[in-house]
C-alpha cells in the first residue's frame, strides 16, 4: 500500500485486525493512506499535541478496513468502534505524526443515485473525494504553518486477468519505416492460438506514430477485437540502414460494441539483416479484470 512519506524515526506501523472480508468479484478495491500532524519542523519542541480526532465514511455500500495504524500512541490515539462497515473513527492527539492506512471495498453492482464519496472529517480539516479521484492520488492539505494532512490513494487491480501474447511481424514499407503493416497470431495464456491480428501503422505529421487493426477468429474470420495505439523507434545503432530496426508499441483493444476491454504492449525488431523490412514482433495483451467498473473502459492517452 502507498504509505505516505514519513520522517526518520516514524516506523511504528501497527496492523489492526481485519473484521470484514468482502468478496472481490463485485467490489472495487482502493488503498488509502492518511497522515496528519506536524509535517513541518518547528523550533518549539514543547508545543502541545493537536487534536486530530476524526472519522471517515462512504455514502454507499462499502467496507473500510483499517489495516495499519501509523504511530498511534497508547493512551493518546486509538480507533473508535462504530457500527457501520462504511464508517471508521479515531481519536488522535498528534504531537508529531499519526495516520492510518486502509483498504476500501466499494460495491459496484449498485446503481447509485448520488455518486459515492469518501468523506474525511477531523477536528482540523474536512475533505471529500470522488472515487474517480482516488484512482491515483496524492496531495497535502495545510491547516497551519506546521500542521497538515497528507492523502495518498490508488486503485488496486487484480493481476489475475485474462491475458496472452502476440507474435508476428512489423513490416516496414521501406527502411525509413514510417509506414507499413503488422500481422501475426493472437495467443491465449496456454499458448493456444486464439486469433489472427493484422493492421497498419504510420508516422503522422505531428511526430506521433499511430497504428490500428483488428483481431479475427483463428478458425472463422469474424472480427472479435479492434485495436489502436501509438509506437516509436528506439534503435540506438548508427548505420545507414539503422534507426528503424527496433521499436515499441502500446495501445488498447475493444470488443465489437466499441467498448475498450484491454491493453496491448510489445516491441518489434531486430531482423537478422538490417535491410530486411520484416521485423519480428512480440507483445502481450491483457484484458481488464472483473474488478474494473464499466466507466473505466475508456481509452486513455496511449502515447
Amino acid at each position: 500500500m502507498p504509505f505516505a512519506p514519513v520522517p526518520d524515526g516514524i516506523s511504528k506501523f501497527t496492523p489492526s485486525s481485519t473484521i470484514y472480508n468482502p468478496p472481490y468479484d463485485n467490489y472495487d478495491l482502493y488503498s488509502v493512506t492518511l497522515l496528519w500532524g506536524e509535517l513541518y519542523s518547528t523550533s518549539d519542541s514543547s508545543a502541545a499535541p493537536i487534536d486530530w480526532s476524526g472519522q471517515a465514511s462512504i455514502n454507499g455500500v462499502a467496507v473500510i478496513d483499517v489495516v495499519y495504524q501509523i504511530d498511534f500512541e497508547d493512551g493518546e490515539d486509538s480507533l473508535i468502534q462504530v457500527d457501520s462497515p462504511a464508517h471508521i473513527a479515531w481519536a488522535s492527539q498528534a504531537g508529531d505524526l499519526d495516520g492510518i492506512s486502509m483498504l476500501i471495498y466499494l460495491d459496484r453492482d449498485i446503481t447509485y443515485i448520488t455518486a459515492p464519496k469518501l468523506t474525511i472529517q477531523t477536528a482540523q480539516i474536512n475533505l471529500d473525494f470522488d472515487f474517480g479521484e482516488l484512482e491515483n492520488f496524492a496531495d497535502i492539505y495545510n491547516v497551519s504553518n506546521t500542521q497538515a494532512m497528507v492523502v495518498v490513494a490508488r486503485r488496486i487491480l487484480s493481476a489475475d486477468c485474462p491475458s496472452g501474447t502476440m507474435v508476428g511481424e512489423w513490416v516496414r514499407d521501406n527502411v525509413g519505416g514510417q509506414t507499413g503493416t503488422l500481422h501475426g497470431k493472437w495467443f491465449e495464456n496456454s499458448d493456444t492460438p486464439a486469433g489472427l491480428f493484422n493492421g497498419q501503422f504510420e508516422w503522422q505529421n505531428n511526430g506521433v506514430g499511430v497504428f490500428s487493426g483488428q483481431v479475427s477468429g483463428y478458425v472463422a474470420d469474424q472480427v472479435i477485437y479492434r485495436f489502436k495505439g501509438s509506437w516509436y523507434y528506439d534503435d540506438p545503432r548508427m548505420c545507414p540502414l539503422c534507426g528503424s530496426g527496433h521499436g515499441k508499441y502500446q495501445g488498447v483493444f475493444s470488443d465489437t460494441n466499441g467498448m475498450v476491454v484491454g491493453v496491448i504492449k510489445g516491441q518489434f525488431g531486430y531482423a537478422p539483416d538490417a535491410a530486411d523490412n520484416n521485423l519480428p514482433l512480440q507483445g502481450n495483451w491483457r484484458k481488464f479484470c472483473n474488478d474494473v467498473s464499466p466507466n473505466d473502459h475508456t481509452p486513455a492517452n496511449v502515447e
